[in-house]
């Protein structure tokens, strides 16, 4: 045990159960051919065995079966991580595991470790000289043709609004 548990009178088992999710390049889960331990590799795998390697938590890494993140059923039950740390089979769950009400109502979080930001990806066409070109990526238009501003911006795109 480290001396920053026994410092905050942390109780810990003596073995945790770590659940993990398997994402390429990112937290990789390899098994080795001579005893069938799991190891783990890519950023987060080396990140985690760091993090417990420091605290001097003996572990053991497991999967759920389901291979999900995990959500609410119907029923009431966790899938996934959420619910092998809902129902107790594992102590820790560590992935890119987002938060969500239902989520934080049923199990505790950390802070995150990281943070990522999502993009918009699109084609850039030529000049485009009209003020509604902001609109042109999205000019599926559901008017009929009679209305005057459907009118007015398939003139300013020449005529590259599509009608349905």
């Amino acid at each position: 045990m480290s001396q920053l548990g026994q410092q905050n009178n942390m109780k810990y088992p003596q073995r945790m159960t770590v659940a993990v999710m398997p994402v390429p390049h990112c937290l990789e889960v390899n098994k080795s051919e001579e005893d069938g331990s799991l190891t783990l590799d890519g950023f987060e795998g080396k990140y985690l065995q760091i993090v417990l390697k420091e605290l001097g938590f003996q572990y053991d890494i497991t999967i759920p079966n389901d291979r999900m993140w995990g959500y609410l059923q119907p029923n009431g039950t966790w899938t996934g991580m959420i619910g092998m740390i809902y129902r107790g089979e594992a102590d820790l769950a560590f992935s890119g595991i987002g938060v969500n009400e239902d989520r934080y109502k049923a199990i505790n979080f950390s802070r995150s470790y990281t943070y990522e930001g999502g993009t918009f990806v699109t084609y850039m066409p030529g000049n485009m000289k009209s003020t509604f070109s902001f609109l042109y990526p999205f000019l599926v238009c559901f008017a009929n043709r009679s209305d005057s501003f459907v009118h007015h911006v398939h003139e300013m795109s020449q005529g590259k609004v599509y009608y349905r």
